[in-house]
């Protein structure tokens, strides 16, 4: 009877070790889908930036004068020093 216990005793200890174990590996993959999801965040809020440019660009050569300097009435300045984007903190572990 004793050595039942025993043998059940070893098998608990080596099961709650292997679910410890699962536990670990579950906490890493659930922070590779949330590293993964950041990465899609930054992608996506730099895509939709890149968009922009390129039709700000279109815009500017449909209306370029001989004037490298002039701006039309619709262009701001200083657009990229201005463009926050929010999850590149994040990801690059930059803090505020």
């Amino acid at each position: 009877m004793e050595r039942n216990i025993s043998d059940l005793v070893k098998q608990m200890n080596i099961v709650s070790e292997e679910h410890e174990q699962v536990l670990r590996e579950l906490k890493n993959m659930q922070s590779v889908v949330k590293y993964i999801s950041h990465l899609l965040d930054a992608y996506n809020i730099v895509s939709g930036r890149v968009d922009e440019l390129q039709e700000e660009i279109k815009e500017l050569k449909r209306g370029r004068t001989n004037k490298a300097d002039t701006q039309t009435a619709d262009t701001k300045t200083h657009r990229v020093e201005k463009t926050v984007m929010p999850n590149m903190r994040i990801i690059m572990g930059i803090k505020k």
